[in-house]
């Protein structure tokens, strides 16, 4: 696709975080996506199979920044719990400084469709090996049961996260 059009399709994911973070996914489309943006109609195209594979690409972008975010803060610990606490920290700040990408993360993934769907499990499992890298060690415990609970408190907590920002829209209906 060559430098333009990495450009082009960073472009595009700019406009999906504006768009599905203010109007959300279902009012969001195609046209209104390539507006917002200022491309043309075929550069959408090149770059995305569809809405639910923009979904996918732009929460993939914010999970990239909630980890890279969360591993920056866990750095300047001891780890353990005083890691997992930096983590939520930078997670709950995130939250609330960024209302749509909070939206888009906790909300409207869930309206996309496979793709975006299948990038949320990968974004969760991601999360999850942060956690069980702050986890103390455990004989009876083997790897993947630490991911697996690492997965559980993801879950966990996105739920939580999620039931508190449908809260907050709902109210302000």
């Amino acid at each position: 696709v060559g430098d333009r059009g990495f450009v082009r399709t960073e472009q595009l994911i700019d406009a999906g975080v504006e768009l599905f973070g203010e109007r959300g996914y279902a009012a969001t489309s195609i046209r209104s996506v390539l507006q917002q943006s200022g491309l043309r109609d075929r550069y959408f195209g090149e770059s995305f199979a569809d809405l639910d594979s923009l979904l996918a690409a732009v929460y993939s972008r914010l999970i990239d920044e909630e980890i890279s975010g969360c591993a920056a803060a866990i750095d300047k610990t001891n780890g353990g719990s005083e890691g997992a606490r930096a983590m939520i920290d930078t997670i709950t700040r995130s939250f609330e400084k960024n209302p749509g990408k909070a939206r888009i993360k906790s909300r409207e993934v869930l309206s996309g469709g496979p793709v975006a769907r299948e990038q949320r499990h990968a974004g969760l499992r991601r999360l999850a090996e942060l956690v069980a890298d702050l986890l103390p060690p455990s004989a009876a415990l083997n790897r993947s049961d630490v991911l697996l609970l690492g997965l559980s408190i993801v879950a966990a907590a996105d739920e939580l996260l999620g039931r508190h920002i449908r809260g907050r829209a709902h109210h302000r209906t």
